[in-house]
């Protein structure tokens, strides 16, 4: 007997010569094919070794906000920068390094600081500098259902704002992968969970002391319609 099976794609061309013969060519012999044919890609599952180690590593990091926590960092550039910096880093910073940092002018530092400090995010020292005491932690804003326009949320659309302002000022693009495809948005569904992985893998070289070309990097991943066709 032929070991065509001992080769997948020997067996494959040898099935489909099978199937030919069998049915011959038509749309029903295009049906088996898709039928049977096995994905090129299959999504990493949640039990897959990669995909536990990453959200086991990242939930060891993550703290999610208070709802006020959440209003508060959301509602007011000077509150989200501020701690943006604080909670980025090791050093306690003075109110005059932060403005300097960020551009702002020192009554809204002073502000976002006491508002801060209020909501139990951020620490005084003995000396009068400020520090957060869960430096290098990922803060989770809370979960706001936005159907199938992700990018409707109110949350999202409050950070974009954020990143947005900063990006006008000192936004330079490090990096820039496009892929232009025609592809059915049911499908690539598929695809989300591994793409989301490879963003979030993103977390193992967050740092929390200044190096020589060390910033507040933005990893943002998009999948757009842009032509129903």
């Amino acid at each position: 007997m032929l070991r065509v099976w001992d080769d997948p794609q020997t067996a494959r061309k040898f099935a489909q010569t099978y199937l030919e013969d069998a049915i011959g060519q038509g749309p029903f012999l295009d049906f088996i094919q898709q039928s049977l044919a096995q994905p090129l890609f299959t999504p990493p599952m949640s039990k897959s070794p990669m995909s536990r180690a990453l959200r086991r590593d990242f939930e060891s990091h993550v703290l999610p906000f208070t709802a006020e926590q959440s209003r508060l960092i959301r509602g007011d550039d000077a509150c989200y920068w501020t701690f943006a910096v604080l909670r980025n880093d090791d050093t306690p910073w003075t109110v005059e390094a932060l403005s300097r940092q960020l551009g702002m002018s020192l009554s809204d530092i002073r502000r976002a600081l006491a508002n801060l400090r209020a909501q139990g995010l951020i620490q005084r020292t003995s000396d009068g500098r400020y520090r957060c005491p869960r430096a290098g932690r990922i803060f989770s804003h809370e979960r706001v259902p936005a159907g199938d326009r992700p990018e409707a949320s109110p949350i999202m659309q409050d950070l974009q704002r954020r990143w947005e302002r900063m990006r006008r000022h000192h936004g330079v693009t490090l990096f820039h992968q496009a892929l232009f495809i025609r592809a059915s948005e049911s499908d690539v569904r598929q695809y989300y969970p591994y793409f989301a992985q490879c963003i979030a893998g993103g977390q193992i070289y967050n740092v929390t002391e200044k190096g020589p070309d060390s910033a507040l990097l933005l990893f943002e991943g998009r999948v757009e319609r842009l032509l129903p066709f």
